[in-house]
């Protein structure tokens, strides 16, 4: 009896297993479509962290999940999965469906209705030309109209002929508009052709999918969320920076420019713009040590390199206040983060899209600049100090003064100064000239040396109705030798930079005046002997 027991609990044991193994063949052979949603991406400078979004009706015991219509370029290892309840995981694996198509780009959509179009033009204007194909053919049967014994006045001949050829005529002007007609638009449509498929060759490949075996103790409702990376997608920030008057400060507009082509549409997201790039290498480079030697004379067999990346690591600053916030700020402890307050729609399709992130007011320190002796236009600088206290990377700005487009800058966050520079373009409003000063300028022998004196008189007129401040540079030369003498005579209150000969004057002047700089100094060297200067 307790034989005949064991027995029966082994067969229900078995019976159990088999029914295991059966459902989760079945699981693994027939996986169960979810139908995700990209909720959130995260945008670094190279690549893209998405987040999909799904809830699914899971069944008790073991179902294989499929997320389909995913980037192509997916990290391998950079896949997690999560649920609001609780499930086990038993397996995840990430591959290209080569039957499935990723998302088609709006450039290739947009070619692909054109061609619709193309091929309804092209059949209407066919089924118009056989019309009249079918007309002609009908005139050309019934231009007998009696029979051989009856006869026709002359008139009625005429009428006749007339009618055929006024009718044959229309006819066969129709037949040459519409075949001309129906030859452009083949033109057209296989140039369209030609041009479709040579962009499906490099757009139309193989959608990633990922498979997720799970357990489940009971049927349910599940939320489910599928997080990877993917390549073909960056940013970088780009700037307009904007100046009504120099009375006003700078308002500098901080955008992105989004470029992805993963494969996936994003349709109506969260943009999460990062300043980190997860591709370069989180690992500190270590130093080893240098040895110094003789050269030694080696049979050189092969040659290795080594390359050390090191993570970009930026400041954790307090963000002053911005005229607007289309993005959120978030400082981290090795990037800065900027989350859209507006959803964005980015297509695969490797175009230029601008996302606004914030607009700051920058107070700045308005003052123009001139070098006559290179070119007798003053240029106007605004100078930003305490550059820290804006979330700024590298990247190309434009800029703009009272309404108009005067020129592109970079700004480098890398340079040590504090103190950022904006070069607002030339100002005609102030004439500079520059002549030497002729009273002054001679060569003479002194012994057994040769003397020359130059000097240079600059003229600065200020022919606006405001103050202005300017700085004017110039210089003298710099003896490279003992034997050659340079003394300044008269720099116009100027401060000379003894290293390099530069001569600064820092001035404001008033509306309509006039300003007066004279720069003069002495060569004095051997006579026996030639200067180049």
């Amino acid at each position: 009896m307790i034989m005949k027991r064991i027995f029966i609990t082994l067969i229900v044991a078995a019976l159990c297993l088999a029914s295991f193994q059966t459902s989760a063949q079945q699981s693994a052979s027939n996986p169960k479509s979810v139908n995700s949603k990209i909720s959130e991406v995260t945008l670094f400078l190279d690549g893209a962290e998405i987040i999909r979004d799904a809830s699914v009706e899971i069944p008790k015991g073991i179902t294989t999940l499929k997320f389909e219509s995913l980037s192509r370029n997916i990290v391998r290892n950079s896949v997690q999965f999560s649920s609001d309840k609780d499930l086990t995981i038993l397996s995840v694996t990430q591959r290209n469906n080569f039957l499935a198509k990723s998302d088609k780009s709006s450039e290739l959509e947009e070619l692909e209705k054109r061609l619709n179009n193309l091929n309804e033009k092209v059949t209407s204007e066919s089924s118009n030309l056989s019309v009249i194909l079918e007309d002609m053919e009908f005139l050309r049967a019934n231009r007998t109209i009696t029979g051989q014994n009856a006869t026709l006045s002359v008139t009625a001949l005429q009428q006749m002929s007339d009618f055929y050829t006024k009718r044959f005529s229309a006819l066969k002007a129709k037949e040459v508009s519409k075949s001309k007609a129906i030859k452009e638009l083949t033109v057209k449509r296989d140039s369209l052709l030609r041009e479709l498929e040579q962009i499906r060759r490099n757009e139309i490949l193989p959608a990633g999918e990922v498979l997720v075996k799970v357990s489940s103790k009971e049927s349910a409702l599940f939320n489910l969320r599928l997080t990877y990376a993917t390549g073909n997608a960056s940013w970088n920030p780009i700037y307009d920076i904007r100046a009504e008057s120099i009375e006003k400060p700078l308002i500098l507009s901080y955008k992105g420019e989004v470029i992805q082509k993963t494969g996936e549409n994003w349709k109506g997201v969260i943009l999460r713009l990062s300043s980190g790039n997860p591709t370069l290498s989180g690992v500190l480079p270590a130093l080893t040590p240098q040895y110094v030697r003789y050269p030694q004379v080696i049979a050189l067999r092969g040659a290795k390199s080594m390359q050390d990346n090191m993570s970009l690591a930026y400041k954790a600053l307090e963000a002053p206040e911005s005229v607007e916030a289309p993005a959120v700020i978030d400082e981290k402890q090795t990037s800065t983060e900027f989350t859209t307050s507006n959803r964005y729609t980015i297509n695969s399709d490797g175009e230029r899209h601008s996302v606004d992130l914030a607009t700051y007011e920058m107070p700045a320190q308005y003052k123009y600049y001139a070098v006559p002796k290179l070119d007798k236009d003053a240029f106007l600088v605004a100078r930003v100090p305490e550059r820290e206290k804006y979330n700024l990377l590298n990247g190309e700005a434009s800029i703009y003064f009272e309404g108009r487009f005067v020129g592109s800058t970079f700004i480098d966050t890398n340079s040590p100064s504090d103190t950022l520079d904006f070069s607002l373009g030339r100002d005609k409003g102030i004439s500079i000239s520059r002549e030497q000063i002729v009273d002054f300028t001679s060569k003479r022998f002194i012994g057994s040396k040769k003397e020359e004196s130059t000097g240079w008189r600059t003229i600065v007129r200020n022919n606006k109705n405001q103050y202005i401040t300017i700085v004017i540079a110039d210089q003298i030369p710099i003896s490279t030798d003992d034997e050659i003498e340079v003394s300044e005579q008269n720099l116009s209150g100027g401060v000379i930079n003894s290293q390099t000969g530069e001569v600064k004057w820092d001035f404001s002047l008033a509306p309509a005046t006039i300003k007066q700089i004279d720069l003069q100094y002495i060569i004095k060297y051997p006579k026996n002997k030639t200067i180049e200067k």
